[in-house]
């Protein structure tokens, strides 16, 4: 999964997102997550959807998520931040603190949301969404990731 994962996020190898389809397809998420009125990914940084030219959480969730559930960028960073994996726990919350907001555009308030990402280590970036979504009014906040552990 790591060498799936690295080469869709860093080779462009976005043909290998049906691998990881086969996973979610395998698990019966919807009955799992009962009910769900958006599916949101977390949000590359604007240099960083430029430079890598592709949201990873999007694409390994967004064709799948559409056969459930309504697909929403709610989610912005308002600031770009370092990479994760290269800094310890504490630092990585203190990274991602106040980086995520709810477009002003999109209304989550009574919502039930799904935040997808790709990798989840230590929490920071899924609590610093969760925690924007609630903010705003989102009646629960759910994350679900395609893999586990440090890249």
């Amino acid at each position: 999964m790591r060498h799936i994962l690295h080469d869709i996020k860093y080779n462009g190898k976005e043909g290998k997102c049906r691998a990881c389809r086969v996973l979610l397809d395998r698990f019966p998420w919807p009955e799992r997550f009962g009910h769900i009125d958006r599916v949101v990914p977390v949000p590359l940084a604007p240099e960083k959807l430029q430079l890598r030219g592709l949201n990873r959480a999007e694409s390994l969730f967004r064709d799948w998520a559409g056969e459930h559930w309504p697909w929403c960028d709610a989610l912005q960073r308002l600031r770009p931040t370092k990479v994760q994996w290269q800094l310890c726990r504490n630092e990585r919350t203190k990274n991602v603190h106040d980086a995520f907001a709810v477009k002003e555009t999109i209304h989550v308030q009574g919502k039930h949301i799904l935040v997808v990402d790709d990798i989840f280590t230590t929490g920071a970036t899924l609590e610093a969404c969760v925690q924007a979504l609630t903010q705003k009014g989102a009646a629960s906040v759910t994350g679900l990731v395609i893999a586990s552990g440090a890249m």
